[in-house]
């Protein structure tokens, strides 16, 4: 699930992986924490988190995919930087959630 920040991303991303009874892989709930503990000082510190947000959420994303799991995975996605990861992704799933995950971008 994606979309511009503060639209309710999370919100409705945490509802549909209750619903669904899926795990939710979430960007902000790894940034957070690595931000708390990092800290970030400067720019630079604050890309060098979100990039290795980004390497977290996708190597947990691609263990749950090869798990044969699914997953809900949300994030203020970049297409530019995301597109390929996120078809790579969907390959792993059956063709309904290849379908799903094909719509959002």
């Amino acid at each position: 699930m994606g979309g511009a920040p503060g639209v309710g991303k999370t919100t409705l991303a945490t509802a549909l992986a209750r619903e669904l009874g899926l795990p939710l892989v979430a960007k902000d709930a790894i940034k957070e924490p690595l931000m708390d503990v990092l800290g970030a000082p400067d720019i630079e510190s604050s890309r060098r988190i979100g990039r290795a947000t980004y390497a977290v959420l996708w190597a947990m994303a691609e263990a749950i995919a090869v798990s044969g799991s699914g997953l809900v995975l949300e994030s203020n996605f970049h297409r530019d930087a995301s597109a390929d990861a996120l078809r790579a992704l969907a390959s792993r799933g059956d063709a309904t959630s290849s379908t799903v995950s094909r719509r959002s971008m």
